[in-house]
């Protein structure tokens, strides 16, 4: 039963999500071959790194628009009522937004994975430029390795590191997706649901710089700091809670404030 609904869901969003994945992963092609050859690199993984801070401020968009518009539709054709009488509401609520968490993080994952690849073992080599110097020695260091996010494991296993933040920003992409979702099962105005992720992400982000917050942004839980300290990997987690229970606060007021239930526009 729920393998079927699977099915029926993704062949409804398949188009639109395949379309999203194809572009997405062409951009990050064209840009980690292009854009790093403006910049002064030590190390062949940033430019790929150089590229995700471009997808760090779309990430909201690229997670919602291919897929949470179609609940909205559902509800307002009243399409959702008629599946009743045949499918469990819950079943197919979760089996709609499986679809969009799946979508949420391979197009996120892929589009990395990808971008490492190409920066590792498809662009040409770049030539390393340090860009630190020791102030004992007085010889020229690595930046990276000296105050980077894991900046050992950057230099020296990059493939490693590349999979692992591919990893993680396709778990983020799941957080903002599943955002859109929730609104997508009570709001009434498609643009609050497409849009809705995407300035919550502005917001946050205008509120932690106002209040001298910047480690626990969204944008660095995407692209961690330079400048860390050994408690960053915790705070890494901070702007991912907090858009999940913001998440939660939304559903609830929808639920408990205003009455609204799902199954009605």
């Amino acid at each position: 039963m729920m393998k079927k609904l699977l099915h029926l869901e993704w062949k409804k969003l398949s188009k639109p999500i395949i379309i999203s994945h194809i572009l997405s992963i062409i951009l990050m092609v064209v840009l980690t071959c292009t854009l790093y050859k403006n910049y002064s690199l030590e190390y062949d993984l940033e430019a790929w790194q150089i590229v995700s801070e471009y997808f760090m401020l779309i990430l909201p968009l690229i997670v919602v628009l291919p897929s949470c518009w179609l609940l909205y539709y559902e509800r307002k054709d009243r399409f959702i009522l008629l599946t009743v009488s045949r499918i469990p509401k819950r079943k197919y609520i979760f089996a709609k937004w499986f679809i969009v968490a799946g979508h949420s993080f391979s197009i996120m994952f892929l589009t990395m994975i990808i971008g490492v690849i190409v920066a590792l073992y498809i662009k040409p080599p770049i030539i390393s430029n340090l860009s630190l110097i020791d102030p004992v020695t007085g010889e020229l260091i690595s930046r990276i390795k000296a105050y980077h996010f894991f900046g050992k494991m950057f230099a020296e296993q990059p493939l490693l590191y590349g999979f692992m933040m591919s990893v993680w920003r396709g778990l983020l992409g799941i957080v903002l997706a599943t955002m859109g979702f929730v609104l997508s099962l009570f709001s009434r105005n498609i643009f609050i649901i497409l849009s809705g992720p995407f300035l919550y992400f502005l917001l946050e982000n205008y509120i932690f710089e106002v209040l001298e917050l910047q480690p626990f942004k969204f944008a660095n839980s995407f692209e961690p700091a330079w400048d860390i300290n050994d408690q960053y990997p915790i705070t890494l987690l901070v702007a991912p809670i907090i858009a999940v229970l913001y998440t939660v606060v939304v559903y609830f007021y929808f639920v408990k404030i205003k009455k609204q239930a799902i199954y009605e526009m």
